[in-house]
């Protein structure tokens, strides 16, 4: 069972940069140890934030006001 992340998956999972990546897990947005020279990221504490960033997304989507072009 997949406890950890690495670097390069949280890069394929948000699709973003690993200078991205690392100042996102240096930020204290999830957990992280460092493990033989490299960092993992709790699997645990990244889904829920994963999961929270979203429903945060969905929630500001449907309190937006429709946009009217005319």
């Amino acid at each position: 069972m997949k406890t950890t992340y690495t670097v390069e998956e949280i890069c394929q999972i948000l699709r973003i940069s690993k200078p991205t990546a690392y100042a996102l897990i240096k930020s204290g947005a999830f957990s992280y140890i460092k493990f033989k020279n490299t960092l993992r990221v709790s699997k645990d504490s990244f889904d829920k934030w994963f999961e929270a960033d979203l429903s945060s997304m969905r929630s500001e989507e449907s309190h937006s006001s429709p946009v009217c072009s005319d």
